[in-house]
């Protein structure tokens, strides 16, 4: 089955495609697609569950989205629903941002033998002078 037609450039070898469908080609619908068949009955549930599939977000990231309006595709998805349902401290978020950066990885001050050996140097060095 041919799935694409196009001609090939002759100065740079390369093969020039259209991007949208010819008259002799029409795009095939999609073999498989992914939908969600999970029904939710109440909206507590509902909101819990769309709060999970965005990974957690604090309630207060999750509302300025809703704000923005970058979040109108998900049904149900409402700036009052949030506040009414979704608690301020939920175990999930408190949970995924408890990663902090470990203490004393990299110190900025000496090590006590590096010290140690700087004196030395500094000595032998003013006793050869």
């Amino acid at each position: 089955k041919i799935l694409w037609i196009g001609q090939r450039e002759p100065s740079t070898g390369l093969w020039v495609l259209p991007l949208g469908p010819t008259n002799s080609q029409s795009p095939a619908p999609p073999a498989e697609l992914a939908a969600n068949a999970y029904t939710i009955t109440s909206k507590q549930h509902l909101i819990q569950y769309l709060h999970q599939c965005l990974f957690c977000p604090p309630k207060s990231t999750l509302l300025k989205a809703i704000e923005n309006n970058q979040l109108t595709t998900w049904p149900g998805l409402t700036a009052t629903a949030v506040k009414k349902y979704l608690p301020d401290k939920c175990p999930a978020t408190d949970k995924g941002h408890m990663k902090r950066q470990p203490k004393g990885v990299r110190s900025t001050q000496q090590k006590l033998k590096e010290k140690i050996n700087e004196m030395k140097e500094k000595r032998e060095y003013e006793e050869d002078m």
